[in-house]
């Protein structure tokens, strides 16, 4: 965390979308929905950085050099998005012009008049006068040249209404009423004509308590206030041809509670014909990702309660897949883009090295190709885990972009740094080692609790490596501590230990684990890949000992204490955040538990 922290402080963000906030108070910047992706449960950029800006600020401090809007701090940006908002200062149009015809470019719809009675009713032909300088006269051109840069018309965005779809859910009773808690999974195909292309498309969609939809395998995004639709821009996840629409919606709560999917989706194609799908007869629904798969229940139509119509989401802002467009135009390209669900962010330090923190959004392990906007120097992994740093010999530089292959284990992350000056690249270097497994460790495993904490007094035999929480014994099942899993192995006859370098991989842990092998200590892992190195000439052809210290988290027995009078619990809080009956957390050493040999 040192590391990572230190590293995001240095030099400065790269951005390349200015959005400015509309006059006037209060006015907190939200970008449009459409300039986010749900990579993860957080929103994260697109391909392109962004930044908000108050017209206070732009007025004040920016300038253009270049082509970029600058300021003092050194920020810069390529192009800035006004708000579609029908009141502008005089103040603030003679900005946008003076930056305009300076070389910055601009998109944005015009305003119809002045905010302000500064100047009445003077100031609002001003505002003709200046919105004409701009855009011209109506019907406006969509790019129209103003000096050394140029304004594009971002035309008027369109609300897309869930009016005329149903409420649905998986069907279970009354869901409306009273549906259990948990995950349900929405699934429904979605045909487009052959050969057709697809010029616009965009979802409004929300759902009791929260969902995250995919299209065509594709993360699109997610929402959890049941009261707005999210606007999600989906041109790029359709295809000709049929869609796979999956929507993943979770029922919060320790009880049953109503629970509810809406939602509508929209596209416009070349030719100007309109495709329209909504919620309603046609879905399928599932408990689990695999099914089986049955008609989701219609529970009715989007004003029953009791949720009523969700109110529609819609931006002060052009649709992202616009602005992108505008950016492409100019020569702009994305600056970080990847064939895997990635979050990124890029900082530019004072010598020019450019610094990427990268990090597998996915619940699996990603290979995947990651293009970096940046060329001339040579890319290395920084591990903020061990400190360590490497080149990555593996890269392709050409028209301003360096490819660079990718592996990082279940949600893993770490810096790809550009620095120094560019060596020779290797086609078939691997950049980062591989893994093959040597033996699984099977057990049967010795597992000692603390009893101070309720876990057994004796230490219990697990012939597999099992979740505590699904345990027949209440002092595991409830256990929150540390337990010391030992086990012995010996090497295959094929295994060498002096023939190459060994690792312990633990699979997946909850929530924390520290290794030693034959009496030494090995380290503590507390993330993905939870794999931890051997140092030469530890490992025995036969009769290693391993033993695997893990800690999970309190919850369970906190759960565990709330059936309990006060006098038998072992743990005290200010408040009764857990019934008896709340979800028991995974915990333990889940495994597998794999001896392995870097390639």
């Amino acid at each position: 965390m040192t590391r990572c922290s230190w590293l995001l402080r240095q030099g400065l963000p790269v951005a390349d979308i200015l959005y400015v906030t509309p006059e006037g108070a209060p006015e907190v910047f939200t970008p449009p929905a459409s300039a986010l992706v749900y990579n993860s449960e957080f929103p994260d950029r697109r391909e392109y950085n962004f930044d908000g800006c108050s017209p206070e600020n732009l007025m004040k401090n920016a300038t253009v050099h270049n082509g970029r809007i600058v300021f003092p701090d050194g920020m810069s940006y390529r192009v800035a998005v006004l708000p579609e908002w029908n009141t502008m200062t005089p103040d603030l149009l003679r900005k946008v012009i003076v930056l305009v015809r300076a070389g910055a470019v601009v998109q944005g719809t015009p305003p119809v008049k002045s905010p302000s009675l500064v100047g009445y009713p003077k100031c609002d032909d001003e505002v003709r006068d200046l919105t004409a300088t701009l855009w011209g006269d109506a019907p406006y051109q969509h790019e129209r040249k103003l000096g050394l840069g140029r304004v594009v018309y971002a035309g008027l965005s369109t609300g897309l209404s869930v009016d005329d779809s149903s409420w649905i859910w998986y069907d279970e009773g009354e869901p409306q009423n009273s549906a259990p808690a948990g995950r349900r999974f929405f699934r429904t195909t979605w045909n487009i004509p052959n050969g057709a292309k697809i010029s616009t498309a965009l979802v409004a969609i929300t759902a009791d308590n929260d969902f995250s939809l995919s299209i065509n395998g594709h993360y699109i995004g997610g929402g959890d206030d049941f009261h707005k639709t999210v606007a999600l821009n989906i041109a790029t996840a359709l295809k000709a041809g049929a869609n796979s629409i999956e929507v993943t919606a979770d029922n919060a709560g320790d009880s049953p509670n109503p629970a509810g999917l809406i939602g509508a989706f929209a596209a416009v194609l070349d030719d100007g014909s309109s495709l329209v799908l909504k919620t309603g007869p046609g879905w399928n629904s599932a408990v689990t990702a695999a099914g089986p798969w049955l008609p989701a229940k219609v529970l009715g139509p989007s004003n029953m309660g009791p949720w009523g119509t969700p109110s529609t989401s819609t931006s002060i802002y052009p649709e992202f897949a616009d602005t992108a467009q505008v950016l492409t135009s100019i020569g702009v390209a994305p600056d970080f883009t990847s064939s895997a669900s990635i979050r990124y962010t890029h900082r530019r330090l004072d010598d020019g090295s450019d610094v990427y923190f990268v990090a597998n959004a996915s619940r699996a392990a990603i290979n995947t190709q990651a293009v970096f906007r940046t060329v001339g120097r040579s890319p290395q992994w920084w591990d903020p885990e061990t400190g360590v740093i490497r080149p990555l010999p593996n890269f392709t530089a050409a028209n301003g972009k360096t490819r660079v292959p990718l592996v990082l284990g279940k949600g893993e992350s770490g810096f790809v740094v550009f620095r120094g000056v560019t060596g020779p690249a290797s086609h078939t270097a691997q950049n980062f080692p591989l893994h093959k497994a040597v033996e699984t460790i099977a057990g049967p495993w010795r597992v000692s609790f603390d009893p101070h904490w309720g876990g057994p007094a004796d230490p219990v035999t697990f012939n597999t490596l099992d979740d505590w929480s699904t345990r027949p014994e209440d002092g595991i099942k409830y256990y929150s501590g540390k337990a010391d899993y030992a086990v012995s192995f010996s090497l295959p006859a094929s295994a060498k230990p002096s023939a190459g370098r060994y690792a312990i991989s633990l699979g997946d842990v909850k929530d924390l684990a520290s290794i030693s092998l034959n009496g030494h200590d090995l380290g503590i892992v507390w993330c993905s890949p939870w794999r931890l190195e051997i140092p030469a000439g530890l490992l025995k052809p036969t009769g290693n000992k391993l033993k695997i210290t893990v800690a999970n988290l309190w919850i369970n027995r906190l759960i565990g204490d709330a059936g309990k009078p006060q006098d038998q619990r072992l743990t005290w809080t200010t408040g009764e955040f857990y019934s008896p009956t709340s979800p028991l957390q995974p915990s333990g050493l889940l495994g597998p538990v794999k001896l392995e040999r870097k390639q």
